[in-house]
């Protein structure tokens, strides 16, 4: 499924239109019609946004994953993500003998 697609499949789903969509962006309807249909990609710059108001991730824009919701389960992962305590760092000393 290309980008186009993707893009259609999940304003559909969340029932977002494409002038809602635009204005969220900050671009053009003739600009999400373009990306919808293929003509042209999202710029890079773009492409987070475009996931995010879409309530999904870059890799499934990118067709990286077939999973819509793989942002939903990052986002757990995150959240439960507890990072261990800092340990202090093994001073060096440099020994001399006499």
């Amino acid at each position: 499924m290309d980008i186009g697609s993707r893009i259609n499949k999940r304003l559909f789903e969340i029932g977002m239109t494409q002038a809602a969509l635009a204005k969220r962006l900050k671009t053009s309807e003739t600009t999400v019609s373009h990306w919808m249909t293929g003509k042209f990609r999202p710029a890079s710059r773009y492409l987070r946004k475009l996931a995010e108001e879409l309530r999904t991730s870059t890799s499934y824009m990118n067709g990286e994953t077939d999973n819509p919701e793989a942002m939903e389960v990052r986002k757990q992962l995150d959240s439960d993500f507890q990072p261990r305590e800092k340990q202090p760092k093994d001073r060096i000393i440099d020994c001399v003998d006499y």
